[in-house]
């Protein structure tokens, strides 16, 4: 679909994958696939429920992605996209491709990642925290901002550069 606005109510992707190449926004809840949902534009609903599945974010660079409405499970970018001011909190993985770019010094986004993340694109930080708690696996760029950039949060977390 071209877009979805959700105006009232619950829209329930429940096990079916979603795909959605322009923005997704409205006053209304999104309860995301358990499989994969594919935004292209601004992800902005009221309110949000990963329901473990993963969020893809392509095409339309620039866009936002919001940060208010709760965690998100698994994350993948391939496209350059800019979080809302808040913290884009992931309980999963987080993947760029190469094409990937996660921006977030624009808003100063903080970033908490409790998985493992795979960037092969730039990740930017601004004012905010970069905490990546898992194994981080690059052939791309992670630049911090002015906050702090941690990385592992126990013996077994590695950083490993590719590139």
């Amino acid at each position: 679909m071209t877009s979805l606005t959700i105006s009232a109510g619950t829209f329930n992707a429940g096990a079916n994958t979603i795909a959605v190449t322009g923005d997704l926004t409205g006053a209304g809840t999104f309860t995301a696939s358990s499989a994969t949902t594919t935004v292209g534009g601004n992800f902005s609903p009221t309110s949000f429920n990963a329901n473990g599945g993963t969020m893809v974010f392509d095409t339309t660079a620039n866009s936002a992605i919001t940060t208010t409405v709760g965690a998100y499970n698994n994350v993948s970018l391939s496209a350059a996209k800019r979080p809302t001011a808040g913290t884009l909190t992931i309980n999963g993985t987080l993947g760029l491709t190469a094409a990937g770019v996660l921006d977030l010094a624009t808003n100063n986004a903080a970033l908490s990642v409790a998985g493992p993340t795979t960037n092969g694109g730039t990740i930017t930080g601004g004012s905010g925290a970069l905490t990546f708690n898992g194994t981080v696996t690059t052939s791309g760029t992670i630049t911090g901002g002015s906050g702090a950039l941690t990385f592992g949060n126990d013996a077994t977390d590695q950083v490993t550069n590719t590139g």
